[in-house]
């Protein structure tokens, strides 16, 4: 068993949102001319001041963000330091604006996750969670708190309930495979990436049939079950020669193998949302992590 901490893996990108709110997708990456673009917007709607209205509050979150997603990309120690203090402080004056607002609420309690402080982040949390108490994003949040905290039971059970709400987030899903490879090892770990591996393939399937929206997800009204015409086989986590191999060669020889054994023409393949196939790649790096003897 590892005794590796899966705390936190994805607060950096995934910046949530309450249900019916848009929330960008996990791998959403912006330039730096973007980000200085969007603080540029921030500050025209922050210099109106009370004319402003509601927005104000908004023009201070969105403010926050950008300096959040600098701080992601800066190299330097003091600099990503100083951007978070700023991101915070920043966010925590749309929080003074909106206090009600879940969704402020939220991505205070992710910047101060960000920054470690996880006693207060999860303060904030369950203010948010007490008028969206069933958004993916903040019960997402909430495992990796009690992550942080090495809380990694009620870590699992808080994303087993999420995903029971939302079996087709993938972002939920591996943060079940790192909780399990803590809790009960890289077997019932392999289990978690073979329902990934299905789930993939559901949504591949209705890519090709355009049943997908962009950003990968099923669309409405589509009921998911499984899909014949396309067989992918995980690593068995007792390989012989998975000792003799990194975990990322391993994922990335039985992925080309899986390739290989689609039942549809090669031109298909570079077909559907782009977010698919990096999916799959990170779902056989994982499986190739788990299949890694401990």
């Amino acid at each position: 068993m590892k005794n590796c901490s899966p705390e936190c893996p994805r607060l950096v990108t995934e910046r949530p949102a309450c249900r019916g709110q848009e929330s960008p997708p996990s791998d959403l990456r912006l330039s730096s001319l973007q980000l200085e673009e969007a603080e540029r917007f921030a500050m025209v709607v922050i210099d109106l001041g009370e004319e402003a209205g509601e927005f104000l509050a908004k023009g201070y979150l969105a403010l926050g963000l950008t300096y959040s997603l600098q701080a992601t990309d800066a190299t330097l120690k003091s600099k990503q330091d100083e951007l978070h203090r700023k991101a915070l402080q920043t966010l925590e004056r749309a929080q003074q604006l909106a206090p009600g607002d879940p969704q402020v609420i939220l991505y205070v309690s992710l910047q101060l996750a960000l920054v470690r402080q996880i006693s207060s982040a999860m303060e904030q949390l369950q203010e948010a969670l007490k008028v969206c108490r069933d958004d993916a994003n903040a019960l997402h949040l909430l495992a990796l708190l009690f992550s942080a905290q090495k809380h990694y039971q009620h870590a699992l059970d808080v994303v087993n309930m999420a995903i029971t709400e939302y079996p087709e987030n993938f972002n939920l899903m591996f943060t079940k495979v790192k909780l399990e490879q803590v809790l009960t090892g890289p077997e019932e770990a392999l289990v978690t990436c073979r329902q990934m591996l299905r789930l993939w393939q559901t949504l591949y399937s209705f890519s090709q049939m355009g049943g997908l929206e962009k950003d990968g997800s099923l669309g409405e009204g589509v009921t998911l079950k499984k899909q014949s015409g396309m067989h992918l086989t995980l690593p068995d986590a007792h390989d012989a020669d998975s000792g003799s191999r990194r975990a990322s060669s391993i994922a990335a020889s039985r992925l080309e193998e899986a390739m290989s054994e689609l039942t549809v023409p090669s031109s298909v393949l570079k077909q559907g949302p782009m977010q698919l196939w990096t999916t799959l790649e990170q779902i056989w790096l994982q499986a190739g992590e788990c299949s890694r003897p401990q």
